[in-house]
């Protein structure tokens, strides 16, 4: 797999990138960062062991991050890589592009062997979305303000890890489940729910 580079408009507290993302960008260097991660999606076809670094800063979506190994909802067909967030102790944080849309903000549909790592997803329907995919993985990733459940994952899908997550806020629930699921460590539910208001695992 390939390695590709995401920065917003500052090189502050970078720690993957050293100058700032554009469109004009490629980005497969250090140098040259894309300004998001959907335009990674855009550009190219993610296939297995292929890395997204995603540096500190603030990145606005205008739709769903989506990742699909079958349809194409115009971000191509990608699988089998991973999603990396800073982990130098400052915040890749998404929103939606429109403050409360209540979109999903991460969205897996079939799409297999995928990992989200150290991202902060905030204020929108669901933080991640997944959907018949098999080994989703994810870990020290940060959740709040989600009108819905800042984790769902759906029938036909299959876990092999959620590590560390921190969910905080969410209308209907912190993390919900209904399916194959392997490790579940570390993780810290507040204030989200009607039923159980804090969860620690």
């Amino acid at each position: 797999g390939s390695t590709y580079y995401v920065n917003d408009a500052s090189t502050a507290n970078g720690q993957y990138t050293t100058a700032p993302g554009s469109n004009r960008n490629d980005g497969m260097l250090a140098s040259a960062p894309l300004p998001n991660i959907d335009n990674v999606l855009r550009n190219y076809s993610l296939t297995a062991g292929s890395m997204i670094y995603v540096d500190p800063g603030t990145y606005d979506m205008i739709a769903p991050f989506e990742i699909s190994g079958g349809l194409n909802y115009g971000l191509g067909i990608d699988q089998g890589f991973t999603v990396q967030g800073p982990t130098n102790g400052y915040a890749a944080n998404l929103t939606p592009a429109i403050p409360g849309n209540p979109v999903n903000l991460i969205q897996l549909e079939d799409a297999n062997f995928v990992t989200i790592n150290n991202l902060t997803l905030l204020n929108a329907g669901r933080g991640l979305y997944v959907q018949a995919s098999a080994n989703f993985s994810a870990s020290n990733d940060t959740i709040s303000g989600m009108a819905n459940e800042g984790v769902r994952i759906d029938t036909g899908s299959v876990v092999t890890a959620l590590n560390n997550l921190t969910v905080t806020n969410s209308g209907l629930a912190g993390i919900y489940i209904n399916a194959t699921t392997g490790i579940i460590s570390g993780a810290n539910v507040t204030n989200s729910g009607t039923a159980v208001s804090a969860y620690q695992a």
